[in-house]
């Protein structure tokens, strides 16, 4: 189990003040307050996870694990902001903000601020936290779907066949926490698509039951002709580009063709190809399942009919308001 409760930890410093001088020696590093630190790879689940946290938070307290300040964040339920305070302010003012008692922090951002600069970040924290990092990866093929998706909806004009991105690597930023902290202070777990039960593998991830889960959100999702058509429209006002998204989502002007996957079978293929030998290493340290991992896609697939004048007219005419 990651954490111990609150009185286990008092039993422990009694243990070790009667004990002798080598014993108080050896336990001191167990002594220092826990930190599950969930760096949440985008498009892993982390939202749902992040909400299932934020209700259960005295549940936790109740547990002896303090879920961290948002600082005042107004949307969402992680710890985007601590993280930011990480990277801008350093880890004395991530100590000094989270306070040195159990706890759990969970933020997205967490992963591009270790892959830029884990070593001093992440060796700082692990010399005042009793540290366990959990972290999600996921087929190449479908981060590369899942997150261009994502950065469409964000207002971002781009090509999925040209399309290349840091999160790609899961492999590179698990490695760059490992290198730190070692494997046996990690939790890597394989996000698997369809139905993948995100809060019961982080439960069992962080070694506590598994708590109530938060109540299902719809999801802003759309077939890949809608993905295709946001895909060609650059909105530098993030506000604007997720009400656009949200429309296009809900309409019914833009035609489904049934086909799952934009990019196209030679480019899904040579995402998985180009991350093989970092993936199968990170699947046979942390036995995960890589026959799933690295399984080429062979899908019924063929090229998007392109959007035409009609479905732009009267989808942008929807939009208007």
């Amino acid at each position: 189990m990651i954490f111990e409760a609150g009185a286990a930890r008092v039993a422990r410093v009694l243990q070790i003040e009667e004990g002798a001088s080598d014993a108080k020696t050896s336990l001191e590093p167990q002594l220092k307050p826990k930190l599950i630190l969930h760096v949440g790879l985008p498009k892993t689940g982390t939202t749902s996870i992040q909400e299932c946290l934020y209700i259960n938070r005295d549940r936790l307290a109740g547990m002896g694990l303090r879920f961290a300040d948002r600082l005042g964040r107004e949307k969402g339920f992680g710890h985007h902001k601590l993280g930011r305070l990480l990277a801008t302010s350093g880890p004395g003012a991530f100590i000094d903000q989270l306070g040195r008692q159990d706890a759990i922090v969970s933020a997205e951002n967490l992963s591009y601020i270790f892959l830029r600069d884990t070593e001093g970040k992440l060796a700082a924290l692990a010399d005042v936290y009793d540290l366990h990092v959990i972290v999600f990866v996921r087929r190449a093929d479908y981060l590369l779907e899942s997150a261009f998706a994502q950065m469409v909806k964000m207002g971002m004009k781009l090509n999925i066949e040209r399309f290349r991105h840091a999160i790609l690597e899961p492999a590179a930023i698990v490695n760059s926490i490992t290198n730190v902290i070692g494997d046996e202070r990690v939790s890597c777990v394989l996000y698997t698509d369809p139905g993948f039960d995100s809060w019961a593998a982080f439960c069992a991830a962080a070694g506590f039951p598994e708590l109530p889960r938060a109540e299902k959100r719809a999801n802003v999702s759309m077939h890949r002709r809608k993905t295709l058509l946001l895909s060609k429209v650059a909105i530098k006002k993030r506000e604007l580009a997720i009400k656009l998204s949200e429309h296009v989502a809900a309409c019914d002007t833009v035609e489904d063709d049934g086909i799952r996957f934009l990019a196209s079978l030679d480019k899904r293929r040579s995402v998985i190809r180009d991350h093989e030998l970092a993936n199968r290493d990170l699947c046979e340290r942390f036995g995960l399942d890589a026959d799933y991992m690295m399984a080429e896609p062979d899908d019924d697939w063929h090229k998007p009919k392109p959007i035409t004048p009609q479905e732009w007219v009267d989808t942008l005419w929807l939009s208007r308001d």
